[in-house]
């Protein structure tokens, strides 16, 4: 059972969070005809079940936690830390890919640093026309424009493409 005091609760949860990185090491790392590669030949709609997409996910619930202990100053720091391990080991047809680019470029924001890199790695990585994608540039704030005044996007979007 988890004690009852919020900030032990949290501790636990950073706890499992760096517990799972080295098991997502040796899921990524166990060569040609290990994991990673028999999850790659998985289908779709069966892809986030294999223990790497397990892990990944885990992972990522910790660095939530990280993000949202106000107790702590350095919070976003260790969610980056948290975020580039995920990136390094996560599986490449995983749907945490595109969000843990996504929070890295919102964490390194708060943390006012330089996402240039990041931002590229994404670009990179994150096919055009997926949402994953549009997430990643909504987090740069670059491509994204303000409708018209008096215009609703809803009408916007049907002028342009037709009801």
């Amino acid at each position: 059972t988890l004690p009852p005091d919020e900030a032990a609760c949290r501790g636990i949860a950073r706890d499992l969070t760096k517990a799972c990185e080295p098991l997502l090491a040796a899921w990524a790392g166990a060569g040609p005809g290990g994991a990673a590669a028999f999850a790659a030949t998985l289908p779709p709609h069966l892809q986030h079940f294999d223990a790497g997409a397990l892990l990944t996910e885990t992972a990522f619930e910790g660095v939530g936690i990280a993000e949202r202990d106000k107790d702590r100053e350095d919070r976003y720091a260790d969610a980056v830390v948290m975020l580039r391990k995920i990136l390094l080991r996560a599986p490449a047809a995983s749907g945490a890919r595109g969000r843990a680019h996504y929070r890295l470029l919102v964490d390194l924001g708060h943390l006012k640093e330089d996402r240039a890199e990041a931002l590229a790695a994404a670009r990179a990585e994150c096919p055009s026309g997926t949402a994953a994608r549009w997430t990643v540039e909504a987090a740069a704030g670059e491509s994204w424009r303000a409708p018209a005044p008096e215009t609703r996007i809803d009408q916007d979007a049907c002028g342009r493409v037709g009801k």
